[in-house]
């Protein structure tokens, strides 16, 4: 009587102890699986992050070497600018210079043309008060002259 008592009482001990056993053993090991999953989606996140990183680095690196290119390009454009302009202004400068060597060599021209005629009605008369000499004048056209 006693034995089958006792033991009812060892054997629901015993399979209390073993459930919660199991109920423990379960509980730890899904916090394991738990803590692996995270560790492994810790890993998985690490190497996004790194990925993430690599591209921000690689972006940052090409629009640094674009803004490069372009302030290069830019000092370009100033200088070719200046340079443009200085031609410009160079070669306003020459064709102004030209205009006005071709306004004076017409001027020193026609003055020298004059002082030629005048210097002929001189002579003319000088050779009209001697007259016993006789003299040839001869006039010189230009070449550039069409008459």
């Amino acid at each position: 009587m006693f034995g089958n008592w006792v033991e009812k009482i060892v054997r629901k001990t015993i399979k209390e102890i073993t459930v919660e056993a199991e109920n423990k053993f379960d509980l730890m090991h899904s916090k394991f699986r738990t803590i692996e999953s995270l560790e492994s989606e810790i890993s998985k996140l690490r190497i996004e992050k790194s990925v993430k990183e690599e591209e921000f680095a690689r972006k940052e690196r090409e629009v640094t070497h674009k803004l490069g290119l372009e302030r290069l390009r830019q000092e370009q454009d100033n200088l070719s600018s200046k340079r443009e302009a200085l031609l410009n202004i160079k070669e306003h400068n020459l064709s102004a210079e030209e205009k006005r060597f071709k306004d004076q060599m017409e001027f020193e021209r026609k003055h020298l043309e004059g002082q030629i005629k005048s210097l002929n009605v001189l002579v003319e008369k000088v050779f009209e008060k001697i007259p016993e000499v006789t003299h040839q004048t001869k006039v010189i056209k230009r070449l550039t002259d069409a008459t």
